[in-house]
């Protein structure tokens, strides 16, 4: 059993602290919708995801559907870090596909970030990078639809490359918008040549130009769908849920007393 050694932040990781959690740490093979952790849970573990990558999902205290507020692949590792902080779980985290993770008790994980000051230096910048994605993703929400999903299709392609295997219900998810303003969105892009893909895949042919339509004038905000209509600029909902959004929910409300 390893640990991904790929993975930035565990280059920094000193063989003595590799060793120490491995040690503690139980390998897990995870289905598309299981759920690690629910919301408001007492937290217990810290997770290393190692393969696919899991949906982080926070649910309204006055109920309603949750939101998709991130995306936990290899890339960033380490799943589960708000208990370092608070003791309790702050979203429900559910298989988006099928995972590969490590299961590492949180008192291991503290012991070890109290030991090598190097792993904590990288789980800050961990940290760091993760709480910019997501304020990026928020101050967006006030921009039209076709710009949050601009924003959104740039945000993914940094953890997942050009091709993005998300299909129009989760990326509507994390751009905030119902599902068929996501497809007419999408439409427009793939008329002008700047995307391609087929069900549950998107890819970015021209991820530069896409870029430049956050700023020009002419860009994402007056796109148009395939009959040459605008793309309205529709208010920021959440109706377009994914079926593992809807199941986490219903479970985290079973959950609380």
């Amino acid at each position: 059993m390893s640990l991904p050694d790929a993975e930035d932040w565990l280059r920094t990781v000193s063989p003595t602290t590799h060793a120490r959690l491995l040690r503690q740490a139980v390998r897990v093979r995870l289905r598309r919708g299981e759920v690690l952790f629910h919301q408001d849970d007492p937290a217990k573990f810290v997770w290393v995801i190692q393969q696919g990558w899991v949906h982080l999902l926070r649910a309204p205290e006055s109920g309603g559907r949750s939101v998709l507020v991130f995306t936990i692949t290899p890339a960033e590792g380490i799943c589960g870090m708000a208990g370092i902080a608070t003791g309790v779980a702050t979203v429900t985290a559910v298989a988006a596909t099928a995972c590969d993770a490590l299961r590492v008790p949180l008192p291991v994980f503290l012991d070890a970030l109290e030991q090598d000051a190097k792993l904590g230096a990288a789980v800050v910048r961990l940290c760091a990078r993760r709480l910019a994605s997501i304020a990026r993703q928020y101050g967006a929400l006030a921009e039209p639809v076709p710009q949050r999903l601009v924003r959104t299709l740039l945000r993914l392609q940094e953890q997942f490359g050009a091709d993005i295997p998300m299909t129009h219900r989760e990326l509507g998810q994390m751009a905030w918008t119902t599902t068929e303003s996501t497809i007419r969105a999408l439409r427009a892009l793939k008329l002008r040549g700047l995307l391609s893909g087929g069900r549950g895949r998107v890819t970015l042919r021209d991820p530069a130009a896409l870029a430049r339509e956050l700023t020009n004038h002419h860009g994402a905000g007056s796109l148009h769908d395939g009959n040459h209509r605008p793309v309205a600029p529709a208010s920021p909902t959440l109706e377009a849920s994914h079926e593992l959004v809807n199941a986490a929910t219903r479970a985290t409300r079973r959950r609380r007393p």
